[in-house]
């Protein structure tokens, strides 16, 4: 063995450094491939996981009663709107019909036959166009649909004879006074069902509107607890890669420091009293 000063193997100690310089050069791309390769296994895992986190149903518990709620309101809807519309409708019928009897009432003298047989007419018309269903779902009980045909009896048995005597006039305004009467008294609750179709179809358009916006908002705060928690996970992998990534730093920076101070030679700096011992 070749020593130096004083039997100190120099040699021996510059080949230790150079092998400790080789292996720490040789460590950073080794390194850098396996941290790729883990990056690429952790990213991979990442999108597993932001895939999982995306795929959960945006739906809680509340959402589905709210839905079910929804559900029934809108089917609701149509048919409280057919109400407004039907009983709005009949209301127009009935000022019509009303209308036209107190128009008959007047035409009802020999002189003016054709006339009432004309109006007439056009009374049964208007009769004709009342909507009245077997079954009304909303509001009270008009009693249109027995009206209607009570009505259209009595209209068809009308027999003025030319309104020849007094009994006759008498006969037929008899008749017509009564329809007048029943029409009249389907009016006044046609008007009150009228009115109150208006305001069950807005309030239960309103409550859809309302329903609507909040399931609109609880899907927009399970989106964002999604993104969170996806924020959340992305932080996480970064964390992790960024806490190996120093760690190898670390060491890389201690490795190096021992390395300098123990196995490489020290060289005194210039003008050092040491230089007068090399």
């Amino acid at each position: 063995m070749i020593g130096g000063k004083d039997g100190f193997n120099v040699s021996a100690f510059n080949l230790g450094a150079r092998f400790a310089k080789i292996g720490a050069l040789a460590a950073r791309p080794a390194f850098e491939l396996q941290f790729a390769q883990m990056q690429d296994s952790l990213l991979g895992r990442l999108d597993k996981e932001i895939a999982a986190i995306q795929g959960e149903d945006g739906n809680t518990s509340a959402t589905a009663l709210l839905d079910t709620q929804l559900s029934s309101l809108k089917r609701a809807q149509p048919d409280l709107e057919s109400f407004r519309d039907r009983t709005k409708q009949n209301r127009l019928h009935i000022d019509e019909i009303i209308s036209d009897i107190t128009t008959l009432l007047t035409l009802s003298t020999p002189g003016t036959v054709s006339e009432f047989d004309t109006q007439l007419a056009a009374l049964q018309k208007s009769i004709d166009g009342l909507n009245t269903p077997v079954y009304e779902r909303f509001g009270a009980d008009d009693g249109l649909r027995k009206t209607k045909a009570d009505a259209t009896s009595q209209i068809a048995a009308i027999n003025h004879n030319n309104f020849a005597t007094q009994g006759d006039i008498d006969t037929v305004n008899a008749t017509l006074s009564s329809l007048f009467t029943d029409f009249s008294a389907s009016k006044s609750i046609v008007d009150l069902n009228e009115d109150s179709s208006v305001k069950l179809a807005d309030a239960n358009s309103a409550r859809i509107l309302d329903i609507e916006t909040q399931v609109e908002a609880t899907q927009i705060e399970r989106q964002q607890a999604r993104i969170d928690k996806v924020d959340a996970k992305r932080e996480q992998f970064t964390n992790l890669l960024t806490i190996i990534s120093v760690a190898f730093e670390g060491s890389t920076q201690i490795g190096t420091f021992l390395r300098e101070n123990t196995l490489e030679p020290r060289k005194p700096p210039p003008g050092s009293v040491l230089t007068l011992f090399a």
